[in-house]
């Protein structure tokens, strides 16, 4: 598998269900000078907060 050096990543873990946290994540991911090609979420997306699913919802 070849990896493309050009694209910019954005890596993105221990969200753990937190909403607010993960549209800060994405509102910083916007105001950046370049642009985000790919967003890899590595783990802990959801977790015990009640807007988990929403979270989940969002990441689909």
């Amino acid at each position: 598998m070849l990896i493309d050096i050009r694209k910019m990543w954005a890596i993105l873990s221990g969200i753990e269900g937190n909403l607010l946290a993960y549209e800060a994540v994405l509102a910083d991911c916007k105001q950046q000078r370049v642009s985000i090609d790919s967003l890899y979420v590595i783990g802990d997306a959801i977790g015990p907060r009640p807007e988990s699913e929403e979270v989940l919802r969002r990441l689909r």
